[in-house]
């Protein structure tokens, strides 16, 4: 190249030697940022430089996939060298990040010799999750009471769009299959006392679900059945621990509560090699090449929901912007049987499917007009169509149980629970109002319940990437993942049993790869100068901190958005121009809220760990809503997404 350039006069020349200086002091001014870490100098210059070059590991800048949370508080942390060892926690052979059912499960379902660390962002282990509030039962397959149709055809005719693209026979199968062996299996070793038959003992006394063609629900008496799992499988998690407190050098397990995790770290092979978080306000580093993603649903993202509050859609948004992808995320099912307010249409209460099923009658919004009397074993997405279609211009319609055989008696024991698990004084109050409502006359209303779309996963919970390859060490399991269990709708009962059953799978799957792997070979991909290297390649947009009043605001608009986006589906008249018109327009709106805080700096002291949880929120509306649009047919599963 000289030799050109000497041929074309001495200027150029020298500018060709200047040039080349200039490249080798670039290269060396890295090589020193690299290597001589201590020198706070070198890094301080060279930071500039090394932002412009390097390209963030941590994602591929897709659509909606912007940016990593945590960056400018980690990157802040790490140039202090001295405190780099605080910031990296513990190496663990497996993360579980979620303590409902399924998250639970697999905990203890992994191996003992395991060193594993469950993450859950409550201050206690109890109430926070979907799963402890579920009512209805567990549906389980017995081959002994199937007649003429059996669980598996009805679970796909429920859940199929008419050609079974989005359902999976296999994802089906392992789901049922063996069901009642498990729950054998969680009577014996967990002491779950499941309701069984009077005049039998030894068998389960079962509830007919709505969808259900046989009675299949295992349940625990007065539909408490989330509280009773729940609560017996957390003290078993918590014995776990406490028996593994104490083995050095040995398999252990740590619960870590109060910990809210940001992101999920992966390399540039695609391996997963841990999370972010922040503990008890610090943020943290957790290293694992096992990560299993196990958060539960998305309901809070709606104005009014069934679900927990911390039901915020975390694990799904950490998931995707690690590069996994999130599919069918437009199937969000609505439960019919929720109480609410007759003024407002606000939820006050979800009611058990199982009244329904066993006498209660739905009327319309004059109170005397029965709504599904000539379908009363209806999936849940035709029952939801046909309660909207009689609303008429009012938010709700009427629920007669006054015909259920010993109803007083019933209703009392539930309005007793309720009181007992109201804590704040406006839940009390609100609970005293019901009491009051006419059992011929409870005003009630579909609200969101359950997203069936989620991260795509196969039957071991490995996720995939857009191009359908795995995400090596990213695992998927329970509401946040998408097996094609349940296709567009979901029998009631179901929920529970693919916890169960995908958490097992998972684990078992887990404790057969880490035997097999050489751990030795494994913990190179751990280096602490190595993940130095890499948060240091990250270009941050902005470090403008989040306030808590603007916070708010974002909250509030994401839910007013998403209801919006729920009433433009109307069964009546679903994919029309006007309200995809309408839908195109929310997604625009959602698009602009996820901009401003891409703008902001989400993790600061006025607002702890919020500015994470109100991201997320507008990352998988964003996504529910953008998957609506990508499909010209409108799914009637809410009613519908």
């Amino acid at each position: 190249m000289n030799i050109i350039f000497l041929s074309l006069g001495r200027g150029y020349y020298i500018a060709s030697l200047v040039f080349g200086a200039i490249s080798v002091l670039a290269i060396l001014i890295a090589v020193l940022f690299y290597l001589v870490p201590k020198s706070k100098d070198i890094r301080d210059n060279a930071k500039n430089y090394m932002n412009k070059l390097g390209k963030a590991f941590f994602s591929r800048n897709k659509k909606y996939r912007k940016r990593r949370l945590m960056i400018d508080d980690i990157k802040s942390i790490i140039d202090k060298q001295d405190n780099i060892k605080n910031i990296i926690n513990s190496k663990y052979d497996a993360i579980i990040v979620g303590t409902g059912l399924s998250g639970t499960y697999a905990a203890l379902n992994l191996d003992s010799s395991l060193k594993i660390a469950v993450i859950t962002k409550s201050e206690t282990l109890y109430g926070m999750s979907n799963s402890y509030l579920a009512q209805s039962g567990i549906s389980v397959q017995r081959k002994d009471q199937e007649e003429g149709t059996n669980f598996k055809d009805e679970v796909i005719n429920t859940g199929s769009d008419g050609n079974n693209k989005i359902i999976d026979d296999g994802a089906v199968e392992q789901m049922i299959n063996g069901s009642i062996r498990e729950i054998y299996e969680m009577e014996k070793k967990y002491k779950i006392e499941f309701s069984k038959l009077v005049d039998n003992p030894n068998e389960y006394s079962l509830n007919l679900g709505a969808g259900h063609a046989y009675r299949r629900l295992v349940n625990c008496g007065k539909l408490k059945i989330g509280k009773t799992v729940m609560e017996k499988l957390h003290k078993a998690l918590e014995k776990k621990e406490k028996e593994t407190e104490f083995i050095k050098d040995k398999g252990y397990l740590n619960v870590l509560k109060n910990t809210y995790v940001s992101d999920i770290l992966t390399n540039k092979k695609n391996q997963v090699i841990g999370i972010v978080a922040i503990a008890n306000g610090e943020p943290k580093i957790m290293l694992s090449s096992n990560v299993i993603i196990a958060t539960g649903g998305v309901g809070q993202i709606y104005k009014n929901s069934t679900n927990a509050t911390g039901a915020t859609g975390d694990g799904i948004a950490c998931a995707f912007r690690a590069g996994a992808k999130p599919n069918h995320m437009r199937f969000v099912q609505f439960h019919p049987t929720c109480l609410c307010d007759k003024n407002t249409g606000d939820f006050d209460i979800l009611i058990a499917e199982s009244l329904r099923s066993d006498g209660g009658r739905l009327l319309d919004y004059t109170g005397y007009n029965g709504v599904l009397d000539k379908d009363k074993d209806a999936p849940r997405s035709r029952v939801v169509e046909k309660m909207i279609a009689s609303q008429g211009n009012n938010k709700h319609i009427y629920l007669n149980i006054s015909e259920i055989d010993n109803i007083e008696v019933r209703w009392k024991s539930m309005i007793k629970n309720w009181s007992k698990n109201a804590i704040l004084p406006e839940e009390k109050e609100k609970i005293k109002k019901i009491s009051a409502l006419p059992i011929d006359r409870l005003p009630v209303s579909p609200f969101p319940h359950y997203i069936m779309g989620g991260i795509k996963a196969d039957l071991n919970g490995n996720a995939h990437n857009d191009r359908s390859n795995i995400i090596n060490g990213l695992y998927v399991i329970g509401e946040s993942a998408n097996t094609g269990a349940h296709g567009k709708d979901r029998l009631v009962g179901n929920s529970l049993l693919e916890c169960i059953m995908s958490g097992k799978k998972c684990a078992e799957h887990l404790n057969n790869k880490i035997k097999s792997i050489d751990r030795v070979a494994t913990s190179k991909l751990f280096k602490v100068r190595k993940i130095k290297r890499r948060f240091k390649q990250i270009d941050t947009k902005s470090s403008v901190p989040l306030c808590q009043n603007r916070l708010s605001d974002f909250e509030e608009a994401i839910r007013n958005k998403m209801d919006e986006h729920k009433n433009h589906l109307l069964p009546s008249k679903p994919g029309s121009t006007k309200d995809l018109t309408r839908i195109k327009e929310v997604k625009k709106d959602l698009e602009k809220i996820l901009r401003e805080l891409d703008d902001k700096k989400l993790i600061s002291n006025n607002i702890g760990t919020d500015g994470i949880r109100v991201y997320n929120m507008a990352q998988v509306a964003l996504l529910i809503v953008a998957d609506t649009l990508s499909h010209h047919e409108i799914y009637n599963a809410q009613y519908s997404a």
